[in-house]
């Protein structure tokens, strides 16, 4: 990213600042502390993001004295970047995701079919695990919009020249270091058209069951993602783990 240096020392601040008002006592504050909650929604290269914390709970961005504060972990990990916290040197932690995949013989230009599985590993400062991901099924059209609709009344049509897909994905969590857990949603994944043009994100309510939720050793996660495509797009595409730089990552077809 253009700002990455920005970026990473605006979290860091961010999250001290946060220590710092969730630690002093109500004796030490010398004047009124207040916070704004807004409904803010964060939005990474036109991709929305839902803030959670590591054990899955949501995470709403506030703003204190005129500044808006966002969850470090939630935006770096938008950005291609895995968080910890070292507590003995008080320091935040952030390591770019490096994503390899088996050698399954598809790619961007040949990505995988429907019902085909591939295996990715990834390996970084504070995650080291092997998944096994497939899509089960695709729906597009007037019935993905009819499953989207009945998931939540809100959700927004298709606009004009666009409509819905929706993707049934597996995931199974084949090999993970340390006990932890992988946790997985629909953000994972960049969706591309026939011509490799990225599309914006979607902000909709994916039917039941949705594919998020964190993962343990030979766990396995199927649910339902939504994807907003063009019409006349013959050949979109998804991919799981791709670096920020284009590289890496495993590629499925979504029709």
């Amino acid at each position: 990213m253009k700002n990455i240096k920005s970026f990473l020392f605006g979290v860091i601040t961010m999250l001290l600042c946060v220590i710092f008002v969730n630690t002093v006592t109500g004796a030490q504050l010398s004047k009124e502390v207040t916070i704004e909650y807004n409904n803010i929604k964060i939005s990474v290269d036109g991709k929305p993001v839902e803030p959670k914390d590591a054990n899955g709970n949501i995470v709403e961005p506030f703003i204190y004295e005129g500044s808006t504060y966002l969850p470090v972990r939630a935006v770096a990990n938008a950005m291609g970047y895995d968080v910890d916290w070292n507590d003995s040197i008080k320091t935040v932690i952030l390591t770019k995701k490096v994503p390899t995949s088996a050698n399954s013989g598809y790619s961007r230009t040949n990505p995988a079919p429907i019902g085909t599985s591939q295996t990715i590993s990834i390996k970084n400062y504070s995650n080291d695990y092997t998944a096994t991901i497939k899509i089960v099924e695709v729906i597009s059209g007037d019935e993905a919009w009819k499953k989207i609709n009945e998931a939540n009344l809100f959700n927004s049509q298709a606009g004009e020249g666009k409509m819905y897909i929706l993707a049934k994905i597996e995931a199974k969590v084949d090999k993970i270091n340390n006990d932890k857990s992988v946790s997985f949603s629909g953000y994972n994944f960049n969706l591309f058209s026939a011509q490799n043009v990225e599309y914006a994100g979607v902000f909709v309510v994916d039917p039941t069951p949705a594919f998020s939720g964190q993962v343990f050793d030979g766990g396995v996660l199927t649910g339902y993602v939504s994807f907003l495509v063009d019409k006349t797009d013959s050949a979109p595409k998804i991919v799981y783990g791709m670096n920020y730089d284009g590289s890496g990552g495993i590629w499925f077809s979504l029709k």
